[in-house]
Formats: structure tokens, sequence, C-alpha cells
């Protein structure tokens, strides 16, 4: 047994050995990681004191929980392992070890040496800031002043708050300061002296006890003194910062302290974290008194001005007396040093400045003092409730490189006392006391009754906290456990943010429109911090962001947004919205500004405090409300306006404390949108100063603070959650095909820079990010759902390929005409930019098709779809087609879908343009810039089709319905299987699958509707179904602007277990769209967008066959009309509200009333579909009350002229001409409300005309003068219209003006046939040709209007020519090629009757010149016979050409003009026409040199002539004269005396450019209004006349076929009859310089311009080969090249519309017998001459069986009259119904 009992006591002691061994191992091992971490290697100069070594380790060692109770051995060990080099020296009773040194990086962040301020790297600013001065005050060394050394000031400074505490009178004071009482004096006072400074007969309120605890606060005071507590100069302080500032004024800010930011405190007993940050000169307020908590912390500020090196010893000893204060009151409390103390009666306050903190220093200082202080036994209770020192850095609200710099060095030090009762129980903590005479003695430190500052304790009171002492700590510990009983649940901050965001749903159901408002971010925000939390600001699709950081030095959120996200905003600043500012000086700049704003789909970012871009510096609070709280408010009210009412949704962020400008300009937001916001922050120290304000300033209340403040979520986790209730989508790479055949990476920032464009990438879908692929048949099954239902075809339905989409049948085709057209095969060589177009009716599939077309080429040509064409669209398709290009790539293909015709054309001649420049500056050919697949919506489809036109109508063909059929059996098996969407709700899929059936329709209508029974959703889907059913454009209608009539669904919540039925508190109202019935949805499209410029969404009906069959049923129901229904939408309350979705509401609601549709034969109707359908059904009145209110409620000018044009209709004419009046007042711009205003009075003299015809009957006197003052009135007019017109900027030139003057002059001439005195054959000609006959009915004129009706001939001569020429020198307007049907050239062909009927009354009839006649009248004779022969220009003379009797009229007239050219009365117009006459009479005549050779002198003498009488220029001449007179080599050996010189021919071309684009200004080449001018003549190889060759001869017999661009100098007849000219080509490809030879052999050259641009740079300055045409311009260079004889080619024929002269219109026979007057007239008499020979035989008793039938024939026969009557009228009219 002894044994095993040492055996045992054996194995103990080894074990204890073992474990010895093992603690003195990891000892060693502690000391090894400390001097490590502390220390480093270095030469034996550098040393380390052996004290501050063992201070060191015993402090890392109480920091870790652990007591170091070991020798120096153990340490000099470590020191030796870790350090070999290290020695030990001992030096004047000093003990250091050389060969180490401290670690700067470690014992200090900055740096553990004192830093030389002065000499700090410090960019230079031109004025410092107060802010930096006032830190830079503090940085000032200065050492605190014992007691005694205090001036008089500094002393009153520190007694003021003591004697406020014992309650002495503060007159005291001043005597102090007066009799010059110090510290010195007031150390050493006695009473006696005190009764000598203050005797009893001047101060006799100061009773003996006043005096006497003057006294005893001096001993306590010297007393604290002795025990470590310093006293701060805070007087003498202040007056040293004053001094430092500018004028007086305090170092901090110019503001009050109630207007500095409030400052939340680190959360008790936490250390700090780098986003803790205080902002320089804020303000931190705490209770300055203790409360009946002693878990509520009580604070202590402390700062002094002191030089750097004895901060941690003041820290270290200042910290003690309230260290032991907290521990005997067992209170929680933290001491801030570097806090300033602020005088305040009722609350602590303090002004952070900070303090140049030391850490390490600080840290191991105070380590020591509290293990001074404090007696061993309680050291390590102490050491483990003060808490390790925290570091606060102060940072600087304005974010300048010099602020950051110094503030950046500056700490507030926060040291947390927790005296746990587990751990104090219940000790008193006494300090040791330190005494010279008395030796170590102890003290006991409370707070003073009520406040926190430290006292010592007497006798008697430490006696009686021994006695209280367990008390407090029972109290203490009840309070601690019932704090963790009672802990409250954290806020669900999710659910918070939800009710606010989405109404408590987990995604956003309703419509609201977000306005984000940004504070300045931390200066110290990494980018990959703001990249990984703040996508959401992008998804979270805002309406606008206010940002109140002025993005410096590339900083902030924008940048982010921009750079890293790649999206696209609209910069703006306060000063857009300011109409004081300097950006709004320009005349409407504001308003452009705003409506711009209104119209464009950028979203703006309003920098909100300056931009530094562009040099907009930020600005301090008050000179922010002085420059620019104006324009945030303008703005404000701006943004208000536009969004609809109670849908804007204000989101705050908080991304640091310097947001006192944005708290500013709160006040205006909230007042704009109460109830309308959420603020988000990540914690409460930032949130604080925001709440606090606004509760001072009674904007909100503290409940609504406490329900719209979400505090405490991190912004990732804000991020993902907004992102999760928006739904957002992560995009994939984008790939867009190359022109060799490779794919290219589309930027996501490009792609929001073409934001008029929807790409379609070539691998779109393929890698969707957002879908798993277990998921992908769920997803299918959705969009497959959304589109049968009628939702707009998704790419993701392509997809899917033929699983969702059928192909239809002429998808095939309709691919190969686009490739065909890609390639440049189909389009002529003047047009780069190719069209297909695909007409549809409405809900047949056309947009559907067309994406199909796009899907299938997407991976060979670039495909996009044209969101919108706006000013910028141009420019952003140019950009798509050159992105990572090469210079000449594959033409993009753009779909763009029922846009509106003005825009498509525009755009059409912009691209057109921008293709002719390309040319110029692009060597590489370009066949086609850019191909548009146009998709028309049409009801009526058209008859005559352009080329490369497709139609789809509503029906289907038998292998289409077969893929149906399949479908629905699929769907039908899939239900059953599966489960999902009932088939028979998928409407859109069903009524295809019927083939359109109108019966199905009509039954699904009739079963949905019945089941909606709400008034309000009655009414929704009325108005719904009547926008949708008669607007043509089929525009979604915007879900808010239904907002005021829908106001019961508001707040209506679904029930589900748990939740309430009514609105909750803290939950956003729930939008009325939610909570529809399904019925209701099952009938409209909620997914709509209202226009792709605008965030509205909006409602519709799934097609436009459902609408119009709803509306019909709802009218049917409510037994109301059309027109009811329609007044009782116009006075709904739906338009009551101004907003954004107003104004779409009322420009759809004007649409409805005004916009007309296009029927098949390429016009317009002639009302609007709704007043159409009224007028038919019910009444033109009915139809006048809608216009009538929609005018009233709107104002619009175009309304007003559907007024005036309906009363037109019914012929109250009156009320026509008081709103075509309106009209024209509100927009006398316009060319097309003049021309409905001149219609008034022309339809009323045809009305006239037509009553008068009808019976034939002679006009009164005053009818015929009536007649004529409303012939003058519309003349006016319509001259008002060609003004107007030749001022508009539009692509399409509205000449309709001159047709309806010439036609407005002939009814005019019609019916002064019926006036006395021009009635009887031949006296109207007599009165308009002879000068001096007045008819019977003139007598009542005045000689002003006689002569303007004599005048007209030469007014309708002129008018006729400008017409001619517009049609015959320029080519088709270039809007032709954008249009659905072919050009409708009836009015333009209609001339030929129209000179018709005008040569009546003012040509003659016979070549025979009356004898009587003199000169004068001989020549106005020959003029008149001249023109209704062969018209005035060339066009009509060629016309002749191809005529059989051309030959004999060209003869004739030749004779007659050679005698007014040989006249005294000879004109221009005179030369120029018998030029053209014997031009066209010799075409291609070798043998007529007498002829030539007259022409060559009378082209001379007319240019002589020109300009001097010609009331318009003529081009004639110019074209004549250089054709005739152009040297060749033939003209000189026969003419060389009579041809101009080569220098005088080149000056007539320069002056004939000059007249040209006098005549036609929007053909300069710097106007995408460019149209092409027309040639019609080539120089040929003959001789004389057959040197001249007509264009059109080059083609096929019949004029009709032409060839395809340049293909035509390629073929062997152009080869053979054309000659070809030699001359250099100059660089840029433009001209032409040609050497002339003349006969003398002197070398002079001519330059001309090319007919289009040369590209290929290898041919400039090279000699080149060409055709010389002679365009209405100038002569061009043709089919410029280095072949003198170009090689054959067989050219491609096709149909041209843009042939240089006017064909007759098949369609106008029809009106062959309505044409004329006296045909017409003649008619209208035989119809009069049966109607009356009817009323005798139906008198009669007995009648013949021929006379019984044409008494039955009399229905016919009026019928018949009708007809004509009505053909007559629109022949006279010009609305041809061809």
């Amino acid at each position: 047994m002894y044994a095993q009992f040492t055996n045992r006591d054996m194995i103990r002691d080894k074990t204890n050995v073992i474990y010895a061994i093992l603690e003195e191992q990891k000892t060693l091992n502690t000391l090894k990681e400390i001097l490590h971490e502390y220390y480093e290697r270095a030469d034996h100069t550098c040393f380390v004191i052996k004290e501050d070594i063992v201070g060191d380790i015993q402090y890392e060692f109480s920091q870790r929980q652990q007591t170091f109770d070991e020798t120096w051995d153990y340490i000099d060990k470590a020191l030796k392992e870790e350090f070999p080099d290290s020695l030990y020296k001992r030096k004047r009773r000093k003990e250091k070890i050389c060969g180490i040194r401290r670690k700067i990086d470690y014992t200090s962040e900055e740096d553990d040496s004192i830093i030389d301020r002065k000499n700090e790297c410090i960019p230079a600013r031109k004025k410092k800031s107060k802010n930096q001065k006032g830190i830079e005050s503090q940085g000032k060394s200065t050492v605190i002043k014992p007691l005694k050394e205090k001036d008089e000031n500094a002393l009153c400074g520190i007694l003021k708050p003591r004697f406020l505490e014992k309650g002495i009178d503060q007159s005291i004071l001043e005597v102090f300061a007066d009799e010059g009482v110090n510290g010195e004096v007031f150390c050493t006072i006695s009473m006696e002296e005190m009764h000598f400074l203050f005797p009893k007969e001047r101060f006799s309120n100061i009773s003996f006890g006043q005096r006497k605890l003057i006294l005893n606060v001096r001993d306590e005071m010297v007393q604290e003194e002795k025990n470590g507590i310093l006293f701060p100069d805070n007087l003498e302080r202040e007056q040293s910062d004053i001094q430092d500032t500018d004028a007086g004024e305090e170092y901090s800010t110019d503001y009050p302290v109630s207007d500095k930011f409030r400052e939340t405190f680190r959360k008790f007993g936490f250390a700090a974290n780098d986003r803790d940050k205080y902002l320089f000169d804020s303000i931190l307020t705490s209770e300055n008194q203790i409360t009946n908590s002693l878990l509520e912390t009580v604070h202590n500020f402390m700062y002094e001005d002191m030089d750097e090196s004895m901060i941690p010893d003041w820290i270290a000893k200042a910290s003690i007396p309230y260290i032991a204060s907290c521990l005997n009151e067992r209170v929680n409390g933290t001491i801030h040093f570097g806090v300033k103390v602020l005088p305040n009666e009722s609350t602590l306050k303090g002004n952070i400045i900070g303090i140049y903190a030391n850490k390490q220093k600080i840290k191991r200082r105070l380590f020591e003092a509290i293990r001074n202080a404090f007696f061993d036994d309680d050291f390590e209770i102490v050491s483990r409730c003060v808490q390790p020192p925290q570091f606060i850095r102060v940072v600087n609200s304005e974010s300048s490189d010099l602020e950051e710099c110094q503030s950046g060095k500056r700490f507030i030090v926060e040291i947390d006392i927790i005296p746990s009762s587990s751990l104090v129980e219940e000790i008193a903590f006494f300090v040791k006391k330190v005494s010279s005479k008395e030796g170590p003695k102890r003290c006991l430190f409370r707070f003073r009754k009520g406040t926190a500052n430290p006292m010592i304790l007497t006798g008697e009171q430490e006696h009686s906290f021994m006695t209280a002492k367990s008390k407090i700590y029972q109290e203490r510990r009840i309070q601690e456990e019932n704090r963790i009983q009672s802990t409250a649940k954290s806020k669900d901050l999710r659910q918070q943010f939800l009710n606010l965001f989405s109404s408590g749903n987990e995604e956003l159901l309703g419509e609201i429109y977000p306005i984000l408002f940004l504070s300045p971010l931390e200066s110290d925000l990494g980018e990959e911090f703001v990249a990984e939390n703040f996508e959401f600001l992008n998804d979270i699709d805002p309406s606008v962001i206010f940002d109140f950081d002025s993005c410096s030095q590339g900083r902030g959120m924008f940048h982010f947004v921009e750079d890293d996200q790649e999206k696209i905003f609209k910069i703006l600043t306060t000063d857009t919205f300011d109409k004081n500012s300097e950006e709004n000086s320009g005349k409407d700049a504001l308003n452009n500004a705003l409506e711009d704003l209104r119209t464009t789909v950028i979203k703006p970012w309003v920098f909100c405090n300056g931009y530094q871009p562009i040099r907009k510096d930020p600005l301090k609070k008050l000179a922010w409300k002085q420059s620019r709280s104006n324009g945030f408010k303008e703005a404000i009210r701006f943004f208000y306006g536009e969004i609809p009412e109670d849908r804007a949704l204000i989101v705050f962020l908080l991304f640091s404390k310097n947001y006192d400008i944005m708290l500013d300009a709160a006040d205006e937001v909230l007042s704009k949108f109460p109830d309308q916001w959420l603020l988000l922050a990540t914690n409460e120290s930032i949130a604080n100063h925001w709440k606090q304000n606004l509760l001072d300033r009674e904007s909100v209340d503290k409940k609504t603070l406490d329900k719209r403040c979400i505090i405490g979520m991190p912004w990732k986790h804000v991020n993902e959650m907004i992102k999760k209730v928006m739904g957002t989508k992560a995009t994939s790479v984008s790939e867009i095909p190359t022109s060799h055949g490779g794919f290219c990476r589309l930027k996501e920032k490009t792609r929001n820079e073409l934001f008029d464009l929807e790409i379609l990438s070539s691998n779109e879908c393929d890698n969707d990010l957002n879908i798993a692929k277990d998921d992908i048949e769920q997803h299918r099954k959705t969009v497959e759902e959304a589109f049968f239902r009628g939702g707009v075809v998704q790419w993701w339905n392509l997809w899917f390929k033929e699983d969702h989409v059928l192909k239809r049948h002429m998808h095939k085709r309709l691919v190969e005409e686009i490739c065909n057209v890609c390639e440049g095969n189909e389009i002529d060589d003047d047009s780069k930019v190719g069209i297909v177009r695909l007409v549809h009716q409405p809900g047949a599939g056309g947009t559907t098709s067309a994406k199909q077309v796009l899907w299938e080429l997407r991976t060979k040509y670039r495909c996009a779809v044209a969101r919108r064409i706006t000013d910028q669209t141009c420019d952003q398709i140019e950009k798509f087609r050159y992105y990572e290009e090469s210079e000449n790539p594959k033409p993009p293909i753009i779909l763009i879908d029922n846009e509106d015709e003005e825009k498509l054309t525009n755009l059409f001649a912009r691209l057109e343009n921008r293709a002719r420049i390309l040319s110029r500056r692009s060597e590489a050919p370009c066949k086609v810039y850019c191909v548009f697949l146009l998709c028309f919506r049409r009801a009526n489809l058209p008859r005559n089709l352009l080329d490369h036109t497709f139609q789809l109508r509503h029906e289907l063909n038998p292998q289409e319905q077969k893929w149906f059929q399949r479908k629905n059996e699929h769907l039908q098996k899939q239900f059953k299987t599966e489960g999902g969407v009932n088939p028979m709700l998928l409407i859109s899929f069903n009524m295809l699958k019927e083939n359109f059936n109108k019966d199905y329709i009509k039954r699904a209508v009739q079963e949905f509707v019945d089941d909606i029974k709400g008034e309000q959703e009655q009414a929704l889907l009325c108005y719904l179904s009547l926008m949708n059913t008669f607007d043509l454009d089929f525009q979604s209608v915007p879900i808010s602007s239904f907002d005021p009539m829908m106001t019961n669904f508001k707040n209506i919540r679904k029930i589900t277990f748990g939740s309430v039925t009514q609105q909750r508190r803290g939950f956003r109202e729930t939008s009325w769209e939610v909570n529809l019935n399904p019925s209701l949805l099952v009938l409209v499209n909620r997914s709509a967008r209202v226009d792709c410029s605008s965030q509205l969404k909006g409602f519709c009906i799934i097609n436009q066959l459902f609408a119009s069959e709803i509306f019909a049923y709802i009218s049917l129901k409510k037994h109301m009309t059309t027109s009811e229904m329609m007044m009782h939408f116009l006075g709904s309350p739906v338009f009551k509200r101004y907003n954004r979705s107003y104004e779409a509401l009322k420009k759809i609601t004007k649409d409805i009333m005004k916009k007309r549709e296009l029927l098949s034969n390429g016009r317009k109707e002639y009302f609007s579909p709704l007043i159409m359908e009224v007028i038919s059904k019910e009444s033109v009145d009915n139809a006048a009350k809608i216009l009538e209110m929609g005018f009233e409620m709107f104002s619009d000018a175009m309304i007003a002229q559907q007024i005036a044009r309906l009363y037109m209709y019914a012929k109250n004419w009156d009320k026509a001409e008081n709103f075509a009046k309106i009209a024209t007042q509100m927009k006398p711009e316009s060319s097309y409300l003049w021309d409905t205003y001149g219609q008034v009075f022309k339809r009323q003299l045809t009305d006239m005309y037509l009553e008068t015809s009808k019976e034939s009957s002679e006009l009164q006197e005053k009818d015929a003068v009536e007649a004529i003052q409303l012939g003058f009135k519309a003349i006016q007019k319509f001259n008002q219209e060609q003004e107007k017109s030749e001022k508009e900027h539009g692509v399409k030139l509205n000449d309709a003006g001159y047709f309806a003057e010439m036609r407005t002059v002939l009814i005019l001439l019609e019916i002064l046939h019926f006036c006395p005195g021009t009635n009887a054959p031949g006296n109207l000609k007599r009165f308009l040709n002879d000068s001096h006959y007045i008819p019977k009915f003139c007598q009542s004129l005045s000689e002003e209007a006689v002569q303007k009706i004599k005048s007209f001939q030469f007014r309708t001569n002129t008018v006729m020519r400008i017409i001619e020429e517009q049609s015959s020198q320029l080519k088709s307007e270039i809007m032709n090629n954008a249009t659905v049907c072919k050009p409708d050239f009836t009015q333009r062909n209609s001339l030929t009757y129209l000179r018709e009927n005008l040569d009546n009354y003012f040509g003659e009839n016979s070549d025979v010149i009356p004898s009587s006649l003199n000169k004068q009248d001989r020549a106005e004779f020959i003029r008149r016979r001249v023109r209704r022969l062969v018209g005035n220009t060339l066009t009509t003379v060629l016309r002749l050409k191809s005529k059989e009797d051309g030959p004999v009229i060209l003869r004739n007239v030749e004779v007659l003009l050679v005698q007014n050219c040989n006249s005294a009365y000879c004109t221009v117009n005179d030369i120029t026409q018998l030029v053209s006459v014997s031009i066209v009479r010799n075409l291609y005549k070798d043998n007529a040199d007498d002829e030539y050779k007259g022409l060559l002198q009378w082209t001379k003498r007319a240019l002589d002539m020109t300009g001097k009488s010609e009331e318009r220029p003529s081009l004639e001449i110019y074209l004549f004269l250089a054709l005739l007179h152009w040297p060749t080599v033939r003209r000189y050996a026969k003419f060389a005396d009579d041809l101009c010189t080569v220098k005088q021919l080149q000056d007539v071309i320069k002056k004939w450019k000059t007249i040209f684009l006098q005549i036609y200004p929007r053909q300069r080449e710097d106007t995408y209004l460019h149209r092409g001018d027309t040639t019609f003549f080539f120089l040929g190889r003959g001789s004389t006349f057959s040197e001249i060759v007509y264009y059109e001869d080059l083609h096929e017999k019949g004029n009709s076929r032409y060839f395809r661009g340049d293909s035509v100098w390629r073929k062997q007849k152009v080869r053979d009859r054309l000659q070809r000219v030699q001359g250099i080509l100059k660089p840029q490809g433009l001209e032409v310089i040609i050497d002339i030879t003349s006969p003398r052999g002197n070398v002079e050259t001519l330059v001309i311009t090319t007919s289009l641009p040369v590209a290929q740079r290898h041919l400039w300055n090279k000699k080149v080969y060409f055709y010389v045409g002679f365009s209405w311009s100038g002569p061009k260079a043709f089919d410029v090249s280095l072949e003198e004889t170009p090689s054959l080619e067989t050219p491609r024929p096709i149909m041209s519309t843009a042939g240089s002269s006017v064909k007759v219109n098949s369609g106008l026979q029809k009106y062959r017998d309505v044409s004329n007057h006296e045909v017409y007239q003649k008619k209208m008499q035989e119809f009069k001459n049966l109607l009356k020979k009817v009323e005798q035989l139906k008198r009669m008793k007995s009648l013949t069986e021929r006379e019984k039938e044409l008494v039955t024939r009399e229905e016919k026969i009026i019928s018949e009259r009708q007809d004509l009557m009505k053909r007559r009228e629109e022949f006279l009219s010009g609305a041809f119904s061809t």
C-alpha cells in the first residue's frame, strides 16, 4: 500500500512538473507574441526603456484577462529568443534595451512620434474655412495651468458652474474680475479679506453663509487639484478661439447650436467599428443628472487644448475620479475626451472637437493609472469593469482634402465603465491618495448630487455610503435582472419596409413612382462596397433622383450608377428649375427644359447642392438657402405636378451624417408628399439628428417618424430586399452580329444609351441569369399564358419556337424579302434606307409576325425594335450600326410598329441624309444604310400597295387553323393533368382558334362582362373600351388616371389568416388595381406601358376586336348611345386631376376626337371613327356636342378645326367660320388650319354653285356679290396657307393651298355664269380678258374687286406654274417611301382638268389673231393661246412629244411665239416657251443648224432680260442656256461665234444654283429635308439637236418602266446615245474639272458637281469619264469612273413613282363628265327637263307604257342627279373618291 501511495505521489508530482513546464512555455510564448507585436529589430542606437516594456506586457496581459506576476527574467528570456541581438544597458539610473524599437504602425494608427503639424502635406487652398481654422486653433500647444496660475477671467469661468451649484450669487464673480482676484489670491483668501472685499454697506445681499460657501468651494478645489483633477480654462480657450477666426465669428460654423448636427452616442459597451464616426463641430447631448435607472449611461465630456505628448497622461489622470464614481454609484458611465462642454442649464451639451490620440500610449497610461490608483484587491475587478478605450474618428462634413488631412488625425476617446453587480457586489472602491506629509491615504469618490461631476466624500459622507452601498448593489442587481427579462423583441424592419413600399406584399403589385433623395456618401466608402450594396438605386425605377452630393473628385453615387451599373441619366441641377438662373436666361429656356423632362425617357438626376464636374461647388446652408433653395422648391413642385396624386413614394437615403442641407430641403418635400415617404439609414447615430430636427420643427409627429423611419438594416439587405420586391432580373451579356460573321459583346452602358431601341441580341434568352434550368418549364407556361391571354409577344415566346407562336403563311416570303432589301437588291441607288411593310388588321398578329422575322434574322443582322421615335433616334440607329464595326457594316433591321406618320417620315428623311453624308466621306460604297420593317395597323387594308408590302387579314388558312386546334388539345390535356390556367380564359388564343369568329367574341364578352358587378369596375371597363374602340393607335390608358373614380377600391386588403382586413397602421394604401374582379382582368392587359417615353403603366383591352364588342354590349346594357357614353366619360372624375397621367389620358381623348382613319384608297376619312359613328347612327348635333365639350375642356386648336369641319359638313357656315377663326388664332403658324379656314368659304361657294346649277337660274345681284366676297375670302386664307407652308419644317410640303386657290377661282368663275351680264355665252370670257368690259352685276363691286377678278388669269398661271415645277423639277417626296399605299397623285393629276377648265376662261380657241387688237393685246392674245395649247412649263410641252398631233401643235405654237419674241412686248417667258417648244419639236434632228443657231441667240437675250420683270424666277432659261451652249467639238465647229464663253457659262451655272436654292430653300445640302432634283436632258453623241437626249427616251416605250439607279448607265442604248466626257475628279469626290479647248486652241476649265458623292478615294485627282446630265440645279457628272467605255450588264427594271412627268390617273376617269362646266350644266339641264316632264306626266290621267316607265324612273333620275352633283362637288373640292 505504501508503494501504491508513493507511485501516486510520484505520478502527481510528475504531472505537476509537466503542467508547470507547459504553463511556463505558454507564458513565454505569450511574452514573445507581445514583444513581436510591439517591437522590431533595429541598430543599437535605438532603444526602449525597460519600464515601458514591463508596462506594455502588464497591459496586454490585463487585456487578455490574465495576470502577470513573473520576474524580469521571464521577459529577458523572451527578449533573447525573439531579439537575439538586443542588449541590456543601464545609464544614469535608466535601464534600457538596445537593438529594438517600437513599431510605429502598431503603437498608433497614424504615428507614434509627435507629428510636426506645420510640415504636413496639405493641399493649397486660397482661403481656409471656418471649420479648418477651428481645427487648427485646437492644435496649438498649451500647457494646463495650475489653479494658482489662473488669471481672474479664467478663474471666473471655472467658478461659474460651481457657484451655480451651490447657489452663490453670480455678481460676486464680477467683483472678482474687477478687483483682480486671480488664482493665487483665491487660493489664499481668508474670511477677514472677504469682509474687506465685500463690505456690508455695499454688499448687504451677501450673507455670512455665502462668504463661507466661497471658502468651502476654494478648499474643495485645492484638494481636488492635489488628487489630480484638472480645471480647464474654458473662458480662456474661448477667447483664443475667437481671436483665431474671422471678424469675431466662432470657430465652428455660422449656425447656432440648435442648427448643428446632433450626434448619437456610440452604443454603450460595444467596441467602435470603422463605420463609427463623429462629425466635427456637431453636438452630443445628455441629461446632466443621474436618473433612478442605474443602467442608463451617465456621460461626462472633457476637453483640454494641450500639447499632444501630454494627452495620454491627462486622459489617464482625469479618468480615475470618474471611474471610481461610477463604480461606487453602481451606474453605467462613459467619459468622452475631446468633447467641449457647452454652457446649458438643463442638459449636458458637448461640442465635438477631437484630440490627437496615440492609441497605444493612451491605453497603456490608463492601465497604469488604474493599477496605481486602486488598491490591489480591487484592481482586477476595476480592470474588468472599465472597458478598453474606444477611438472614434472625427470627420468633417465637408470632404475637402485639407479637412480630411487634419480632421482625420483627431479622435474622441471614450471609456465605458460597466459596474456589473456580479463583479462589484458590495465593494467600496477607494482611490489611493498620496500626501507628502501623512503618507498614503485613501479617498472615496461619488458624483455630486444630481450631476455627473465626481467629488471626494467627507468622513461623514463615507460613513453614509458604507451604510447604503448594500442597498445600491441590490438595486443594481434587480435592474439588471429586469432588463434581461424585459428585452423587447426587435423590429421586423423588412416587414416595415414592405408595408410602406408595397402595401405589405412580397412584390410590388400597384403602380407607384419612387423619388429618391440621396445624402452625400461617407468619404471612405469604397467602390466595392458601393457596387455590392446599391444596385437597387436603378432597380427601384425612380422617377427622379435628388442628390445632395456634389460628386467631387469622381466620387459619389452618380458615378457608381453611371460607370459601374452603366445606366444613363439626365444630369440636372437646381438651376435648371430656377427661372432666375443664368441657365434659363434665354427665351423659353425654362419651358423647353421642363417640356423635355416631360417627354424624355431618360430619368433625371438632380444635383441639389452643386455639381463639381461643371464647376458648381457645394454651398454652406445659408448660402444654399439664398442661392439654390428656390430652384429646389420649383423642382419639387414640378415633379409633384407630374406624378399621379397619392402614387409618389419619397425615399430618403441617409448614407452619412452630412445631410444638413437635405434636412432643410425635407420640409418642402414632406409638405408636398405627406404620408408618402420613408427613410432608410443603417444606424441610429446617422438618423437621430434627422428625427429630432423634424420633431423640433414640427414637420412630422413622433408616431409618424417611428412608422416611416427604417433604421438598422444594412445596405446589403436593403439592396437584396428591393431587388426581390421589384422583381429585378439580372441581365446576361448581350451579343450582336458583326459584318464579318462573328459576334461582339454589346456593353450594357451602350445598350442603355440606345434607349429609343429595344436591342434584340443574337443570344437573347439563351443565358438568362434569372431562370434556373429546373424552372424553365414553369417559365414556359407563364410566358405562354401571358401571351395567350392577349399580352404582347415576348422574346421568350419566340425562344420556345413554334410551341408558342405560329409562323404565318407569309413568314418565309417576308424573311426572304427583307434579306433581299438588306443586300441592296430591291432598292434604288438614290435611296439608302430600305423599307419592307407589313399591313395588318387590328388583332391579326402583325406585330407578332414582324418580331418573328427579327428573331429569325438576329444572328445574321443587327435587329432592334423602335420603342419610340424622337429627335435622337437617328443618332442611336447610327451608333447601333457602327458599334465595333468596320467602315461598311451590314444594315441593321429596325422594326417600327404603328408609329406616327410624321415622325416616321422625319426619321426616314434624317437617315437618308446621313447616308448621303456617309457616301461623301466613306470610300467603301454604301448600298443600304439600314432597313425598316414597318408594321401598320389598318382596319381598312389598302387596295393599291407599294412594292415590298405584305398584308395580314382577320383570317387563317387551313394549316394555321390546324396548328391552333392541336395547340388547344395540348392545353386542355395539360390543364386536366397538371392544373394551372383554364384554356377557356385564354381568350386571345381562343379568338384565333375560332378564326376571328364574331359569335365567339360576342359570347365571351357577354360572359365576362356580366360577371362584373361593381359599378366602378363597370364604369372602368366602359371608359376603357370606349377609348380602345375609337383610338386608332390603340393606346394604353394610364392606370392612375382612373384613381379619382376608383375610391372604393383603396385600402382593401385580401383576407388571410392572421391579417387585418382594413389598412393596418404603417401600411401604404393598397392600389385599387390590385383588387379588381378576375373577369375584368381577363379582358384587359394590365402590364402595358402607356408609351415608351413614360413611366406610366396602363390598361388596355386585349385587342381592338374585343374592345369594340365590349363597348357595344355595355352600351346595349346601359341603353345609352355612343354620344351619351362619351359625354358621360368627359364629365367623369378622371378629368378632375392634373398630372402626367391626366396628360396621357387627355392625349388619347383628343386623338379619338380628331384623328382620322385611312381608307383603303389611301385617303383619310372625313372625321374620326367616333364622330363618324355618332353622325351615322345619331346626328351631327350630338357629334358637335362632343367636340365642343372636348374643345371647352382641352382648348385644342385641332379640335376647333374638327368642329369647323363638322359644321362645314352640316352647312352651318357661321359656326364653321367662327371655329376656323378660333383655330387659326390659337395656332397662327399652322398652314393646315388656314386651309380649313379657307375651305369654309370655298365649300360655301361650292354649295351656292351646286344649288344654282341645280335650277340653272340667274343669280340675284346681291347673291353674285356675296359669292365673289366668299371667293375673295377663301383665296385670302389660301394665300395665308401658302405663306405659312413655305416656313414650315415638316418633311411633307403642304401645297394644298395652291390647289385650293385654283379650285376657288374655278368655282367662282362657274358661278359667274349665272350672274347678270355674264350669263350669255362669251360674256364671261370677255369680262375676264377685255380690260374695258364691265358687266352689270359688277356695278355693286369696288374697282379693286373688279380688277382682282380680271387678274385671275395671271395669278392662276403663276400658281399652276409653281405646282407643275415642284412636281417635275424635284423627285417624289421622301415621305412616299414611308407610307402604306402608293402615293396619291390624284390631286396632281387633276391639274390637267383644272388647266382645261381655266383655259376655257383664259385661253383662246383659235390661232387667228383678231385684227382689232393693238400690239400689246395681240401679245396677250398669243400668250393665252399658247397656254391653252402647251401650258406654260417644259413639262407640259414635253407631253405633246408623244401625241399624234403634237408636232403640228408645236409648229403652230412656235410661229405664234416668234411673233411675240420679235415684238416690243416680248417677255422672258415668251422666249423661254419658244426655246422649250423648239427643242422638243427638233429633238434628235441633225440638220437643223439654223434653228439651233436661233436658239443660241434667244437664250442669250433671255439671260440678259432675266430678273428685270419676272414675278417668279425661272430655272428653265438657265437649263436651256447650259444645254444649248455646252461646248463640244461639233458645236465649236458650227457655232463658235454664237456660243457663250466658258467663263460666261461658269457664271451662269453659279447663278443657276443660287436661283434654285432661292426657289427651293429646303434643298440646301445641310438639311435632312433634301429632295433630289430631277434630270431631263443629257449630252448626246450626235450633232446640233441630236446632242440633246431626253432622259425618258433612254427607257422602254410607254415611259412606265425605269431601271434601278445607276444600272441604267450599263445599258447598250445608253452607251450608244450618250457622250462620255473626260475630266479630273477633285478631292472629296464632289466636283469634276473639265478642260475645254476653244477653237483658237486655248484651254479653259469648267467645274461641275457630281450627281452623287464619289467616295472611292483612289479616284480623286485622277482622270475620269462620265456622262453630263442637265438637272434643274445645274449640270452634273453621272456614272463617274475610270472606264471610258463602261462595261455592259443586264439592268433590273422596276416600277417607279418618281418620274419627271405627271401621268393621268385612271381613277379620274369617273370625273370626266363633271370636269367641265358646259358638259356638267348640259347634263343638269337634261335631268331638269326629265324631272319636269315626270311632274307633267304625273298630272295626266292616261299614259303610254313608255311614259309610265319614265314616271317609275323618277327616283332613279333624282339619284343619278345627286350622284352627278356629288361628283361635281368632289371634283371642285379636290376630295376625289378614287
